[in-house]
């Protein structure tokens, strides 16, 4: 081996002949790093490339002609199409095997619509007329704008039922955001999309009103801070007064109001408030709402950031690329990557929606596909060093793929390198677009995933990871006429207007 290494004209005559990826593969198998991934089982190598995104598919098919021929196997797709909801019997099977389990793949409606049809729509179709949902700072309350009003859901009791609270002050309401369990919350009509409104719901109370240069596209609070975000500018609030603090202006364009703000706690002084820096790259930008400065700027991703979460104490921001595929997490302020993840096979998806869980140990990832994606925030020294050591094939092919990194295509070995989900959820049906957080019930966690189908689904995160368990749905914005006494007027008594 080390004549080899040492003896440069063969080298030379290698990349002559056969180029310089065939010298490459033979130096690490000189230096003793054998090809652990041609020595797999057949049913681990088909256990791989189910695993990997569609496009790699092509990339493995480029290492050996064994690969190559898996690549196209109907024993491949076969399995491909069982992980995809198609139901193999006995007439699927003899098609599969005169026209090809690819053909059946590709020709399914349930996967054309997973893998292909990209929704970015909130309202339902059905008899719900849900304008906007979200969740607010800490996962313990849902908001619902309607046609009607705007409904508040208390969580607390999820998992048996609902605490809701129903107002008919605001109609047409496209945004409503609810500050922690506390009385304030702040509403966006659609008949005047520049204006916000500031509530005591409680008490019936209009506090403020604030009009805008343009369209609000999202408003994000703490204890401290209230934040509006407009395409091109952000306004920073004092939420004790309402007054105006900071204005960053000229922003790049951002239509979807992507952004996200830390959720402090009263006696906390973290204010982090991330938002895009840039139209082309996935550049993202901190800013400090307390000390009114910016803090750093990173390169999240190769394409444009499409979804952006901070968790409770601002030390960790999660981010995905309007692509879908991998999400990454990131420590706040230095920027360093502490985790990236696979979300699925999907060739592209929208991400709806990025949560952390109370104590920032799990990730909910929600977008327009059938499946919510639980990630669970362990490093991986940790994680292996509490684990007994496996000798199973999984195991020896984990070994094996950091062995053979060196010689993969890049694409392929990054996407192996990536940590996968812990648990999953399935809807009834994709292409929906949904939102989901993780709460704790009882010293229990749950994922709460609102539907635009008009119902909150409650699933049951065993412990151990794995498919999640539906335990009970709620049906939203129920139409309802709330009873109001002539004596009251049509809307709460105004303290002030401000505009900008």
């Amino acid at each position: 081996m080390s004549d080899f290494l040492n003896y440069g004209d063969l080298e030379n005559k290698i990349v002559d002949f056969f180029g310089e990826s065939t010298l490459e593969i033979v130096r690490e198998r000189a230096k003793g790093n054998i090809d652990f991934l041609n020595r797999l089982p057949k049913e681990a190598k088909i256990a791989l490339l189910t695993r990997l995104p569609l496009e790699e598919l092509p990339k493995m098919g480029l290492l050996n002609k064994e690969y190559a021929k898996l690549c196209a196997s109907n024993e491949l797709w076969e399995k491909m199409c069982e992980q995809n909801g198609i139901t193999i019997d006995e007439n699927v099977r003899l098609l599969g095997l005169e026209i090809g389990f690819k053909k059946i793949f590709f020709s399914n409606k349930e996967t054309k619509l997973k893998y292909f049809q990209i929704s970015d729509k909130m309202n339902c179709e059905g008899e719900s007329d849900i304008m906007w949902m979200n969740f607010n700072q800490d996962g313990s309350s849902l908001s619902a704008g309607s046609k009607a009003g705007f409904y508040l859901y208390g969580l607390a009791n999820g998992t048996e039922k609902l605490d809701e609270h129903f107002d008919q002050s605001a109609q047409d309401v496209i945004l409503v955001e609810r500050l922690f369990n506390s009385s304030l919350v702040v509403t966006v009509s659609q008949t005047n999309a520049r204006k916000i409104r500031v509530y005591h719901f409680r008490k019936g109370s209009l506090i403020l009103q604030h009009t805008y240069p343009s369209a609000v596209l999202a408003v994000k609070m703490n204890r401290s801070r209230l934040v509006v975000t407009l395409e091109e500018s952000l306004y920073i609030h004092n939420i004790r007064d309402m007054s105006i603090l900071h204005t960053i202006r000229e922003t790049p364009p951002n239509p979807r109001g992507v952004c996200a703000l830390a959720a402090t706690d009263a006696d906390d002084t973290c204010g982090y408030l991330a938002y895009p820096g840039a139209t082309h790259v996935g550049e993202l930008n901190i800013f400090d709402t307390v000390d009114l400065r910016a803090v750093t700027s990173l390169t999240a991703h190769d394409n444009p950031i499409a979804a952006v979460a901070m968790d409770r104490t601002g030390k960790k921001v999660a981010t995905a690329s309007e692509k879908g595929t991998v999400i990454r997490v990131f420590s706040i302020p230095e920027g360093k990557r502490l985790f990236e993840f696979r979300r699925g096979v999907a060739r592209c998806a929208t991400i709806s929606s990025l949560n952390f869980s109370p104590e920032a140990n799990f990730l909910s990832v929600s977008s327009n596909t059938q499946t919510i994606h639980i990630f669970k925030l362990t490093n991986v020294q940790e994680q292996t060093s509490n684990e007994e050591p496996q000798n199973d094939w999984g195991s020896y092919l984990t070994r094996g793929l950091q062995s053979a990194a060196s010689y993969l295509p890049s694409g392929v070995s990054e996407v192996l390198q990536q940590g996968r989900d812990f648990a999953t959820a399935k809807l009834h049906s994709c292409g929906l677009k949904n939102i989901s957080t993780i709460h704790e019930i009882g010293r229990k966690i749950y994922l709460f995933v609102a539907c635009s189908d008009g119902y909150l689904y409650v699933y049951e995160i065993d412990p151990s990871g794995g498919e999640c368990n539906l335990i009970k749905q709620h049906k939203l914005c129920l139409p309802r006429v709330p009873e109001i006494s002539s004596e009251e007027s049509d809307l709460p008594p105004m303290i002030h207007t401000v505009d900008s």
